[in-house]
């Protein structure tokens, strides 16, 4: 089959490999310096243009080459006697390199390489150290795709001239020529393994040895061989694999016995501390690249290179080296273990298996898979051997710089989704080994979950967002329960300790848990049933001693202050009532209370917790210490009662007054632990607020004063059912005083407050057990004494109250079903026996108002008259 030679990019030269267009033989003459000026020169040069002149008219065809580059040998084997220079050298190393091109057969490449090695027998090694720019570029990546027949001429070419040149010529250009002879150690079976092999050992003896021409030996050549090794594996991905089987052969051990028994003994390393000969050969003048060829090759794309790095960690550089901790930089060791860890994202067992290796400094056996024991507190899945030689070995060594590692991949200001999971995916994989995890997790686990909840604020779109918080689940899905909340728990109640409460610090620390609360899986049993409701009773202990202050919402910050209300809303939103029952509750460590001295317990409570976690570190198995349901559920309770109370006492409520009856009707749903004082209490508070409804100018000015009271007294009657036969009948006293202080709120002057008042109106019928109530208040209410109508006279103002309330309770034309549906919708608490509401509990007040028909002169008669003709919904 032809090649056609515009298929190989005649007027295109490979890279490096000088100029492609046609250059004048002046001007080439001109270019390579002088020259002798004889006819025999000129008429040598001559020939030699000639012969390139064939390379740009005569190439039709792969075949053509040969001819060309035989024209070419015949032109530079008539040199005359005493001429070693090349005329035109650049166009002739340019030219030669093409016929190196990958597209052509063996047999041009062949052909070339004659040419080169009459060129270098022709110019002596003085030559050859001067061109070799010119002439290597087109040699070096021949032997990466040369056939079997051609690597032999190549590397006798290399072996015979290049390589026995000067180190002074070598050092510019050494590096590559490492890149040139690295693809001949990628296959260790190949015939040209070790001839390579040699060729490269002769390289570096070179170096070793001649270091200029008056230089002594020592130890800088060689230095210089393995930085510049180092740095082609570092830039060359395509390299790696023969650098790495050079490296196996020859890269010195660099845990000598003296790292050994500095580890036996326990001492650090200081700067006395010398190395051998070796040893500093591939780590002065600074160990920086050998750092960064570990890391290359431990990130490469190829898992048996990475392999072959992680076997190398372990065998040439383990972690207790003493490199690592007396030459490496801190930021080099944790860039290692960055690229070493990293290696578990490929869940390749063969890998991880040489990385748990490596962390723990000792052989592995197959029975180390096996779980026999349990795990420390904080990574689910295996065993706890206590503080075994291996745990101590990671700890000493590895520890730190990996949890500083996962740290700068956490808070990295990555921008894709992919490289934001990253140190999650890592974290998660490091609890297969808990000798690693039980270390590393706690430490990073706060900071994780920063990240995550940071990172949605500055995610590019939601499917970034989402792949880094599927990765973080999975991460907290592996973490033990304890360990979760345990630190959540301890990073709020830290703050809260302060002497001086640090707002942000409390308010972020807040949103970071309702983040939590929010996005991740909370379905464990344990985590609902134990640590939620213990963290939402610390934080409610918390709240309560912040309320005792005089001025409560500058001691907390009103934001704090609501966010711990929501928080802890939230987190009894996902409290099951199992949690808080009492029954069947296994025995307890914290001290029990009796119903009077509950508060008295708070601060007891707090200290038994930080205990029950400290004993958890112990002892993760064990639930014999696992808080007592009914004393948990009576100091909820007795919190929540005591915070109400003070709000009842105090002249108005603060803004916080709606989330703690919220807390109490989610506390009265999920918990038996009822408290029959408790609740009197409550109800004489209060009867005692509703009495200041009735009496006029009572500076409520606001519905949105009246309303908590409706709530909190729904909450008790939902709760406590038998709130109705307390004594005194205490409800029966309480309504109708919220009645009256409603009352003012349906007035058409204060529209926006019509349908709140309205729906608390109803609410109050839904709470009461005498369907009367509600029809005998308003009545009484429309036809009370005032200083302009004489007792029993209904008054306009009260009439058009009346009408508000009629217009917002019957919102279609007379359907009393459609007013039912919309109470049942204000309402979650009507029993049984209200669901269906009385269809004449409005009739009273009705027949009052017509009653003022009697009297067409009055105003009253007036307004009644337009109402009902406005009022499609009343029906005589």
């Amino acid at each position: 089959m032809s090649l056609e030679a515009s298929s190989l990019q005649k007027a295109g030269s490979p890279a490096l490999s000088g100029r492609s267009s046609p250059v004048n033989a002046k001007k080439r003459l001109e270019d390579d310096g002088p020259i002798q000026n004889d006819k025999a020169t000129r008429r040598y040069a001559a020939g030699i243009d000639r012969a390139l002149t064939l390379f740009d008219n005569a190439l039709q065809d792969w075949a053509d080459y040969l001819p060309f580059l035989g024209r070419l040998l015949k032109a530079l084997q008539v040199h005359p006697p005493g001429i070693s220079d090349v005329p035109h050298k650049s166009l002739v190393a340019q030219r030669l390199s093409q016929c190196l091109n990958p597209a052509l057969p063996s047999g041009v490449h062949q052909k070339a390489l004659e040419v080169y090695t009459y060129i270098f027998s022709l110019i002596g090694k003085d030559g050859l150290g001067r061109d070799l720019p010119h002439y290597l570029p087109g040699l070096s990546p021949v032997l990466a795709f040369a056939s079997l027949s051609t690597k032999p001429s190549l590397l006798a070419l290399f072996d015979t001239f290049i390589v026995a040149l000067d180190p002074a010529a070598l050092r510019p250009a050494l590096k590559a020529i490492l890149l040139a002879l690295l693809p001949g150690l990628e296959e260790e079976s190949s015939e040209e393994f070790e001839r390579t092999h040699d060729i490269l050992q002769r390289l570096r003896k070179n170096f070793a040895h001649k270091q200029g021409a008056n230089s002594v030996q020592d130890s800088s050549g060689d230095q210089f061989f393995w930085q510049c090794l180092f740095l082609a594996t570092v830039t060359s991905p395509s390299r790696r694999q023969g650098a790495l089987a050079y490296l196996q052969r020859h890269l010195p051990r660099l845990g000598n016995s003296a790292d050994n028994q500095n580890q036996a003994n326990g001492r650090s390393w200081g700067q006395e501390h010398k190395f051998s000969h070796e040893i500093e050969a591939v780590t002065s003048p600074e160990p920086g690249l050998l750092i960064r060829c570990f890391a290359a090759g431990l990130s490469d794309t190829q898992v048996l290179i990475q392999r072959g790095f992680l076997d190398m960690l372990v065998t040439h550089l383990p972690l207790h080296s003493g490199i690592l901790h007396s030459k490496v930089i801190p930021g080099d060791l944790v860039k290692l273990i960055k690229a070493a860890v990293s290696v578990v994202l490929r869940r390749e067992m063969s890998l991880n298996r040489r990385l748990w290796t490596w962390f723990l400094g000792f052989q592995e056996t197959s029975s180390d898979h096996k779980d026999a024991a349990v795990p420390p507190q904080g990574v689910n899945g295996h065993g706890n051997q206590g503080q075994g030689r291996q745990v101590r070995y990671f700890q000493q060594y590895g520890l730190s710089p990996l949890v500083q590692g996962i740290m700068n991949m956490l808070e990295t200001g990555a921008v894709t989704g992919a490289e934001k999971a990253r140190p999650f995916r890592i974290a998660l994989a490091l609890m297969d080994r808990w000798e690693i995890g039980s270390l590393v997790v706690p430490i990073i686990f706060l900071p994780a979950l920063k990240s995550v909840w940071r990172y949605q604020r500055v995610a590019p779109n939601p499917e970034e967002y989402g792949e880094v918080l599927r990765s973080a689940s999975a991460f907290f899905d592996g973490v033990e329960s304890g360990l979760i909340w345990d630190e959540i728990s301890n990073k709020l109640l830290h703050v809260t300790d302060m002497k001086v409460l640090d707002f942000q610090a409390f308010h972020e620390s807040l949103e970071l848990a309702s983040f939590v609360v929010t996005n991740f899986g909370l379905q464990e049993e344990e985590m609902v049933v134990s640590h939620i409701p213990l963290l939402a009773l610390s934080l409610l202990l918390k709240f309560s001693n912040y309320g005792q202050s005089p001025d409560f919402e500058r001691a907390l910050g009103q934001e704090v202050a609501e966010r711990t209300l929501r928080l802890i809303i939230q987190l009894l939103d996902v409290t099951p009532e199992r949690a808080l029952d009492a029954r069947g509750a296994k025995h307890s460590s914290l001290p029990k209370y009796s119903d009077d001295a509950l508060e008295a317990g708070n601060q007891a409570f707090l200290a038994s917790m930080k205990e029950y976690y400290r004993d958890r570190q112990g002892n993760s198995r064990s639930k014999a210490n696992d808080p007592d349901k009914l004393l948990v559920a009576k100091l909820f309770l007795s919190n929540i009662f005591s915070l109400l109370d003070r709000e009842l006492q105090s002249d108005r409520p603060s803004r916080f007054f709606e989330g703690e009856i919220a807390m109490l009707d989610k506390l009265f749903r999920r918990t038996p632990a009822k408290q029959h004082r408790a609740v009197t209490e409550l109800l004489s508070g209060i009867k005692k607020a509703s009495q200041n409804l009735t009496v006029p100018d009572n500076g409520f000015t606001e519905l949105r004063d009246i309303v908590p009271l409706v709530s909190l007294l729904e909450a008790i009657c939902l709760g406590f059912p038998d709130a109705w036969v307390l004594p005194d009948h205490r409800l029966r006293f309480i309504l109708p005083n919220m009645l009256t202080g409603l009352w003012p709120f349906l007035s058409p002057s204060r529209p926006k407050s019509n349908v709140e008042a309205v729906r608390c109106i109803w609410k109050i019928q839904s709470l009461s057990m005498d369907r009367t109530l509600l029809e005998s208040c308003i009545s009484a209410l429309m036809v009370e004494s005032s200083s302009d109508h004489g007792e029993g006279i209904l008054d306009i103002e009260h009439a058009r109250r009346f009408a508000v309330l009629w217009s917002h309770s019957n919102t279609s034309s007379g359907s009393h079903a459609r007013r039912s549906n919309l109470i049942s919708r204000t309402s979650n608490i009507i029993s049984p026996q209200n669901k269906t509401l009385d269809q004449h509990i409005l009739t009273r007040p009705l027949l009052l108002l017509l009653d003022t028909l009697e009297d067409p002169k009055t105003d009253l008669f007036t307004f009644t008259t337009v109402w009902l003709r406005s009022s499609a919904n009343v029906h005589m």
